[in-house]
């Protein structure tokens, strides 16, 4: 089944883009659509993988760090070990 994506799902994908915290209720007011609308919404997105993830992104330099490193380790199954 082909799952289309319409400016609704964009606008939602943009608003949590920006801040993927924010609530149901925030993103309906700013869409001026309902509540359950989003739930829906969002549900179909994660469920089609979409949506994979949601992640938060901390500005480490306000903490005073210079030098930042991201490092994304991803465990795909069925990792033999070697003897």
């Amino acid at each position: 089944m082909e799952y289309r994506i319409d400016s609704t799902d964009i606008q939602i994908m943009k608003l949590l883009t920006r801040d993927c915290r924010l609530s149901y209720r925030a993103i309906a007011l700013t869409l001026d659509i309902t509540i359950n609308t989003v739930k829906r919404r969002i549900k179909n997105l994660i469920s089609r993988k979409i949506i994979e993830e949601f992640l938060v992104r901390v500005n480490l330099g306000i903490f005073g760090y210079s030098n930042i490193y991201n490092l994304i380790l991803k465990y795909r199954g069925n990792i033999e070990k070697k003897k």
